[in-house]
């Protein structure tokens, strides 16, 4: 015996969560499936201050810290500048996911969403309707089908293949339950290697990633945290998958058809330049829910591109200009003498400063050899 369902979203993170809240309140029949809950996730839960402002349910959720704090940046040769708070005009919101992730699905069920807590393990198509088989047996059918399922999405697959090597993460992390961190903390490591401190709600968390094949693992991990985070106590280990465009071209196809819909983690919404996932999820899923609401699916493509579509495909942009070494170390030594110069360059790196005047140079200088600059033998 098989429901019949206006929607099924396959996962039940922020995103899925989002979209399920606003179509059950609009009145709609919708089914989620996620049998992850209770779990953390790979990701700092951070929101940025706007979406706080902007989004009821994110502001009145009330387990959540802000945060505007200092941000450290430290490069591979250990040189370290700090965007100071004052400067700072981006404050966060943090949650616990474990917590957010839960309640924002109990809300969703609360107003008549159905909350399969079970994985979806096959999806077919007949008739023009969506057939979800889930991993308790049951067999469900819906007219509209939603990925919001991760890097490893089950609709994306079906929809438009899995995502390539290159425009895919690999992170491992520790969180320290009870540790409190004033700070954001990125630093370049060898290997083609980024970590990360954050400030989370009820933790702190130290975080490495790098792209498949690079040497993510728990001995890295370990090194960087002994390094930059020695907090004592209990630590909880995790690892996962995470998208990010390898190049602006990465955003050309569509997410979205007449009948199924790729939003958050399962459509790649991450800007590649600061690795924010968590407002493009929220604001993909918004974006989704009007286009059903008005009975135009069709509309989520141009909905989420012109909403935030730009700013993700100029991340991605951004992130492929790499100066090179000696580059970075010298803009180091600099921005760490002068917290006027940090700041403007945290907004040439944010892209709220004058930036287009800019990015000629260092696509420029990208492509010098060291050695005609400074000479074979010359060290900052």
């Amino acid at each position: 015996m098989t429901a019949k369902w206006f929607a099924a979203i396959i996962g039940g993170g922020p995103a899925g969560g989002a979209l399920a809240l606003r179509l059950s309140e609009a009145g709609a029949r919708i089914l989620v499936f996620d049998g992850s809950h209770p779990r953390e996730k790979p990701c700092g839960g951070g929101f940025p201050g706007s979406l706080d402002q902007s989004w009821p349910f994110l502001r009145d959720f009330p387990e959540k810290r802000w945060f505007q704090g200092d941000r450290y940046y430290t490069t591979e040769k250990d040189r370290t500048f700090v965007l100071r708070k004052q400067y700072n005009s981006h404050p966060q919101v943090y949650v616990s996911r474990r917590s957010f992730d839960r309640a924002l699905l109990r809300a969703a069920a609360d107003r008549g969403a159905r909350w399969v807590q079970s994985h979806a393990i096959h999806i077919s198509r007949s008739s023009g309707r969506w057939m979800i088989l889930a991993r308790n047996g049951e067999t469900y059918t819906a007219d509209f089908l939603v990925g919001a399922d991760g890097a490893k999405s089950l609709v994306r697959q079906i929809m438009m293949g899995p995502f390539a090597p290159k425009d895919l993460i690999l992170a491992a992390g520790c969180r320290f339950p009870g540790a409190s961190l004033d700070r954001l903390h990125s630093v370049i490591l060898p290997g083609g290697l980024a970590g990360f401190l954050v400030p989370g709600f009820s933790f702190a968390q130290a975080m490495v990633a790098g792209r498949p094949g690079s040497p993510v693992n728990r001995a890295v991990l370990d090194s960087f945290i002994s390094r930059h985070a020695p907090f004592p106590g209990k630590r909880e280990y995790f690892g996962g998958l995470l998208p990010m465009a390898s190049g602006p071209r990465f955003f050309d196809p569509p997410r979205s058809d007449d009948r199924t819909f790729l939003i958050g983690d399962a459509a790649g919404f991450c800007n590649a330049q600061n690795g924010e996932g968590l407002p493009y999820a929220v604001e993909g899923a918004l974006a989704a829910a009007e286009a059903l609401q008005s009975g135009r699916p069709g509309d989520y493509e141009p909905r989420w591109r012109e909403t935030f579509g730009r700013e993700l495909i100029q991340g991605a942009r951004k992130a492929g200009i790499k100066p090179p070494d000696f580059l970075m170390e010298g803009a180091a030594m600099l921005l760490g003498r002068s917290d006027a110069l940090t700041a403007l360059a945290h907004r040439v790196a944010r892209g709220t400063g004058p930036q287009k005047p800019l990015e000629p140079w260092f696509r420029v200088l990208s492509r010098v050899p060291r050695e005609m600059l400074f000479g074979p033998s010359e060290e900052l």
